[in-house]
């Protein structure tokens, strides 16, 4: 089957970067916000991909019945915990593969240029993915969508978690700040 795509609004994406919070190796990985409509279209979808891998590993495994595993996808609510109409996808590529190599999603820009920016949540992306289906008898048949590009189509950079509202003060100035233009002449004039 080739890649599919898929394109909304990044939620908590760890793109640039892999995820080690679960897994030392890392995982990259983003949700992504689609609407009611696209979201209905790619449900119906992967849930015919995962009904045929089910029925096949029925057979395989000569059982009339099998578990089936939540699809990897959940729908959105509010702050009041009321359904939005949206739907929540995860894509996840492993850092590593089971044999050590490293590997990474693609990640280009509008023009299909290789980028570097750090993707923030509110990014609107295109992403690229395979639907990878398993068996693991305790979970039953289930899937990943397995992580390959990223284009970023509108680009909400993500600028780290340290946002503080402070204002210059009367009181302790650390010994590494940066010294003045006027601290600096007179530092340089001076004679060791």
């Amino acid at each position: 089957m080739p890649n599919m795509k898929a394109r909304g609004i990044a939620v908590f994406p760890h793109l640039n970067e892999p995820d080690t919070k679960f897994n030392e190796d890392g995982v990259y990985q983003t949700q992504l916000q689609l609407d009611p409509e696209a979201s209905e279209k790619l449900i119906t979808v992967l849930e015919k991909i995962r009904d045929d891998a089910y029925k096949a590993e029925c057979k395989d495994k000569k059982k009339p019945k099998l578990k089936k595993a939540d699809l990897p996808f959940t729908e959105e609510t509010d702050e009041e915990g009321e359904p939005t109409g949206n739907y929540l996808f995860r894509f996840k590529l492993p850092a590593k593969t089971k044999r050590g190599l490293e590997q990474r999603p693609v990640l280009v820009d509008s023009k299909v240029q290789p980028m570097v920016e750090n993707i923030g949540s509110g990014s609107q992306l295109l992403i690229e993915f395979d639907p990878y289906t398993w068996f693991v008898p305790a979970l039953g048949v289930g899937m990943t969508l397995r992580l390959k590009g990223v284009q970023v189509l509108e680009l909400v950079e993500y600028k780290g978690s340290a946002r503080c509202s402070f204002e210059a003060s009367e009181g302790f100035e650390t010994a590494s700040r940066v010294l003045s233009a006027k601290e600096l002449t007179d530092f340089e004039a001076t004679d060791f």
